[in-house]
This record gives structure tokens, sequence and C-alpha cells, in this order.
């Protein structure tokens, strides 16, 4: 890279929030110190992009109403999952297994409540935010075309910008490709090699997808986020506009 010639510039950010598509995404940005809170949608899996938008856009509204859970199975990491029949959501981190339903509910139900409500409160006070999405290799919504993403963003206020990253095994290692598809949406594709959900912190996953956002600048908890080539691990990096 020669200057800044591979260098794509968004707004400073002073809130960025995950809407998954799983918990890895939450873990990501807690690992690059973009993470200043929890989120409704942290550590649950399912439901498309869109729907999140749509619960989001509705206020959470009948998000977690006891009467549309029903339990699913007993994850790999020891917890009881239930699924939202209502939202498609499969909450599969929050529920002890040895704990009746009924008795974990209550402290589950705040527990999500103040997640929401902080994170509204957050969205409406800041000047801008991004929505960070990442697809999981085999993804609940299927592959998005550009219009379908700037549809989804012409949803939103004007001051919510989304970043939507998608695993591409056809790219080389440490390749990525960037996209501005339109003001408010930035597209990315990234290399995957493989998946394997019981890896450490999706352990190949974090490698790649990090190199999405070297060069974030921290600082007074805005966020200056610029992709470029940044290190001898990533080999190539394209620009489309």
């Amino acid at each position: 890279m020669q200057g800044n010639k591979n260098k794509l510039k968004l707004p400073k950010y002073d809130f960025i929030i995950s809407f998954g598509e799983s918990c890895f995404t939450a873990i990501l940005l807690r690992k690059l110190g973009l993470r200043i809170m929890s989120g409704p949608f942290d550590w649950c899996v399912g439901a498309t992009f869109e729907e999140r938008v749509n619960i989001f856009l509705n206020d959470f509204r009948d998000y977690f109403n006891k009467e549309d859970f029903e339990f699913k199975n007993i994850d790999a990491s020891g917890k009881a999952a239930y699924l939202n029949k209502r939202t498609k959501i499969t909450y599969n981190h929050d529920f002890p297994k040895d704990v009746d339903f009924d008795v974990s509910y209550p402290q589950i139900y705040e527990k999500y409540q103040r997640r929401i409500v902080r994170s509204l409160d957050k969205i409406k006070k800041s000047k801008n935010t991004l929505i960070v999405y990442i697809e999981l290799p085999i993804s609940n919504g299927g592959v998005l075309s550009n219009e379908e993403l700037i549809t989804i963003s012409e949803k939103l206020d004007k001051n919510i910008d989304i970043l939507y990253v998608k695993h591409n095994p056809t790219l080389e290692k440490g390749e990525v490709l960037l996209q501005r598809i339109s003001e408010k949406v930035i597209f990315i594709e990234c290399y995957n090699k493989s998946y394997d959900i019981n890896a450490p912190l999706f352990a190949n996953n974090f490698d790649n997808s990090k190199l999405c956002f070297k060069g974030i600048n921290v600082k007074n908890r805005f966020f200056n986020v610029l992709f470029y080539k940044f290190s001898k691990n990533l080999k190539k990096i394209k620009e489309y506009r």
C-alpha cells in the first residue's frame, strides 16, 4: 500500500453495539476494547439480521415474554438452551441447566430489561452509533444482497450505521474485501478456512475477523474506524466504492 490508497474512513462513533449473529461478535468487540456495555443481542443466536433490526425498531417490545420460551437442549457450554418462539432467538448462555425455568426466568428477565433500557438510552443519546453484525459461516439469514442491506439500513435513524461482516472461505488467508455500499453501510468479507463451534472463542474466526478492525482508534470513548493494510499478516486489502 502506498499512502492512504486503501484507507476507508467512517464517521466517529460514540457507541458500538453487537447485533450478533452470535456471542462471537460481542467477544470480539470486547477483546478489541470497543464494547462498553452488554447488549440485548450479545449472548444469543437465531433470527435474521433484518428480524433483529425490526426487534430493535420495535423497542424490544415482547422480546422476552415468558410464555414464548420453550426448552431446546443442553448446550455445549453446559447451560440450558431455550428458544423464544416469537423472535426465533435461542438463549444458550443464560439459563442454568439444573435450575427450573420458572425459578431462573425472573432474574434473567430483569437482566435483559436492564440491557435493553441501557442500550436504547445510549443509542438515543449518541451522536453516531455503529451496529456490528458478523455472520456465522453458516448463517441463519443466508447471504444478503447489497440492496437488501441498504433497505434494512434505511429503516434506521440517520445517525445509525451498519458494519456487516461475512466469512468467505474462498478468500486467501489474511485477505479482507471492503465495500462501501451506501453512506450507512459498510460490507466486509474476510477469510475463513473452517468453523468449529467448540474451538476456544471461535479461535479461527476471531483471528481472521479481527483483521477487519485493524486500526481502530479508541479515544475518549469515540471510535474512529479505519480499515487499511496495517500489519504483515494482512496480505491483501481491496476497497470497492
